[in-house]
This record gives C-alpha cells, structure tokens and sequence, in this order.
C-alpha cells in the first residue's frame, strides 16, 4: 500500500500527522510519500484549506485525523480492501445418518438461507453500498445567507425532511456531485422535502460562476467562515446530513455520491415514498484551470 502526506513545510499538525504514520508504518508496512502542497498551484488549491490529508491508494482519508489508532483503523481498512478474501477452511466430512430429521433440519435451513437473501440481504447490501452512516442526534441550529441576503434557519424547515450538503467550488468532488444531486432534487421535488446546498466559499462570485444563473431545484446557501459546517464536525467536503421532520439528524454521508443511483431510489423511497418525474440534466461547467 502506498500511502501521501499533503503537508506544509511549516504545520504542526503536519508533523504530527507524519510522527502517526510513521509509528504505524513499520506494522503496516506500508509507503510513505509527503507531497509539499506549495509544491504546485493545483495541489495548494485543492489541499491548502484542509491540510494534512493522508492518502492511502487514492483514497483520501479523513484529513486532520492524527489519532494514532483511528488513522491506523483507517489505514488497515482501506489495506484491506485490496486483498482477496481468506478462502475458508475445510469442515470435516460428516457422518451419515439414517434420521430423516437431520435431512429435514438441513433443508428448513436452507429455505432460511434463501428467505435472508431475498427479504433482508438486498436491503442490508443496498445501505452498505450507499456507505450512510445512521444517526439519531439532534440536528444543530443553521442560520446561513442567501443569495438575497436574507437569513435563512433551518428552523424555517421544521416539519420537513431536509437534504443538509455542505460543499465548496474549489472541492473537485463536490463540483463532480453536483449534477447528481440537481437530478435527484428534481426526482424528490414535493411538498415536505427540501435540499440545501451549502457553500463554504468566501464568497458568492464562484457559487454564481460555478452555477451559471440556472434554474435549480434546491436551495443554495452561504457558510461564511463555515461555523455551521463546524457545527455539524464536517471535516471532509462534501458531507450530507439528512435531517428528518422532527428535527433529528437520521443519516450522514461523508464524501461525494452518485445520488441519481438506483440503490438511492430504494433509500428514499423507504423514507419519503414513491419519486416524482426526473427534472431536466444539470450539467456542471469543467473546474478552471
């Protein structure tokens, strides 16, 4: 496995991050590269806000995390995603025996066997490939900015299901989610549902530009400073939190989504009811260079 430290020259936490991995390294064993992120406009760009940021075999894991064991957690989870599965081990023969009841024993389970995997195993599979993390904690108050100037809270959405996302314009993989999340506001478009888009930026100009003046199904709203995404202990643009009518936040999802997948037909069905009719593509503009 080869794992990247995007640091800073000067960075404490970086430092700390480094003494981490290298305290787990030779368990791991493990290849470690540090990438000055000053390195290339590209990298301050796209690390700068967020340092450090460890990467294990591509895949970003959480950034500001210099907990020893969570990181090595982390570390061993996604080592292990690359090996192929132990082959189980041989049982021995069994005896055989002339009581039907063992035959009859054997095939009530095999029927069990075969009622999990129709009834309970797709609904089971179909959470674990969307990756939610279920939650059942209060919701933290919002007052955000809209495009108006207007205060917006998320008191204003009490009684509803609310789609909370927490996104930037310099965040390449929120750029890449965006068109999925536009389709599925327009599939979700009903009465007891809204979708808030959160922006971190500094300012509106890249949400405007990012946007192009489009006609969208979902709110958009600004976190100057991003004390509301601190509030929620975002730490890894962009987040999803979906907060139900009673004001309780019932699922998190941490990192971009495909949200017009089928297996997300399934999730929001069971929470809100059949969709509505799709709305038009939304097509995102390509990130500047």
């Amino acid at each position: 496995m080869k794992v990247q430290l995007y640091r800073k020259p000067t960075c404490s936490l970086c430092d700390e991050a480094k003494k981490v991995l290298e305290r787990v390294r030779p368990k791991l064993g493990f290849e470690l590269e540090e990438i000055d992120i000053q390195s290339s406009p590209e990298l301050a760009e796209r690390y700068g806000k967020r340092i450090p940021v460890v990467v294990a075999d591509g895949a970003e894991l959480s950034e500001l995390e210099v907990d020893a064991k969570a990181l090595e957690a982390a570390l061993v989870a996604q080592a292990g995603k690359g090996k192929a599965p132990e082959k189980p081990k041989g049982t021995p023969r069994p005896i055989r025996s002339a009581f039907s009841g063992l035959v009859l024993l054997a095939f009530v389970a095999v029927l069990a066997s075969k009622a999990y995997q129709i009834f309970v195993e797709p609904e089971r599979l179909s959470l674990e490939y969307i990756a939610v993390e279920p939650l059942d904690i209060p919701a933290p108050p919002l007052s955000l900015e809209s495009r108006d100037g207007k205060r917006v809270t998320l008191a204003d959405f009490k009684g509803q299901t609310v789609f909370l996302n927490f996104w930037a314009t310099w965040c390449d993989s929120c750029r890449m989610e965006m068109p999925s999340m536009a389709r599925l506001a327009g599939q979700l478009k009903r009465p007891g549902f809204a979708m808030l888009a959160v922006s971190v930026d500094d300012g509106w100009k890249e949400v405007d530009e990012f946007l192009g003046g489009r006609a969208l199904d979902f709110t958009v709203l600004r976190d100057p400073g991003s004390k509301g995404a601190d509030a929620y202990g975002t730490h890894k643009l962009p987040e999803t939190y979906i907060i139900g009518p009673d004001g309780r936040i019932k699922a998190k999802f941490t990192g971009p989504r495909e949200w017009d997948d089928s297996a997300f037909d399934r999730y929001f069905a069971n929470l809100l009811g059949p969709a509505a009719a799709p709305a038009a593509p939304f097509q995102a503009p390509a990130a500047s260079k």
